[in-house]
């Protein structure tokens, strides 16, 4: 899980790439460091496919919407 690479990162197990999401306040903090930042992962391309004649549930409509916003950071 995140949460636990987070933990093995700060508990100095290691490096892992991890989400700016979930450790940026460690970042600003000066509890982790950043190494290689000019690498990253290759980009990952996610497809919603539904039905046309489905209603959409508003779980679907929520994840949809955090994929986009997920996308767009």
């Amino acid at each position: 899980s995140i949460s636990g690479a987070r933990s093995a990162v700060l508990a100095g197990l290691g490096m892992q790439k991890l989400p700016l999401s979930e450790v940026s306040k460690d970042l600003a903090a000066g509890r982790l460091v950043r190494v290689l930042p000019e690498w990253s992962l290759p980009t990952l391309n996610i497809h919603a496919v539904w039905p046309a004649s489905s209603h959409r549930s508003s779980l679907v409509r929520l994840l949809l919407e955090f994929l986009l916003n997920a996308k767009n950071e």
